[in-house]
């Protein structure tokens, strides 16, 4: 399929993806404004699926991103213990700041 015939979403999408794959090493940090722009709700849980496979897949895989929607973030709640803790890092809301 040529990128042309692919939406604003799905052409972001797969730019995140394939640079985010070519990059992955050792210790990394992926950095990810806005994580839902133009992404239809579908292809927001599978962002959401994927991320949360790579940060069990490779532990030295640091994300950072930011939203405006609650229910990305409620994608990431790994079973924890403490109110907002993620894996030795937080979630900071904006209030927060």
């Amino acid at each position: 399929m040529a990128s042309a015939n692919l939406s604003h979403g799905e052409r972001s999408l797969m730019h995140l993806l394939v640079r985010s794959s070519y990059h992955k090493t050792g210790s990394t940090i992926l950095m990810i404004d806005e994580m839902e722009n133009h992404l239809h709700p579908n292809w927001q849980y599978r962002l959401m699926n994927l991320l949360k496979d790579w940060i069990r897949q490779w532990p030295d895989l640091t994300v950072i991103a930011t939203t405006h929607n609650p229910e990305m973030l409620e994608a990431f709640e790994f079973d924890r213990p403490e109110e907002g803790l993620v894996k030795g890092g937080y979630l900071i809301e904006a209030g927060d700041l």
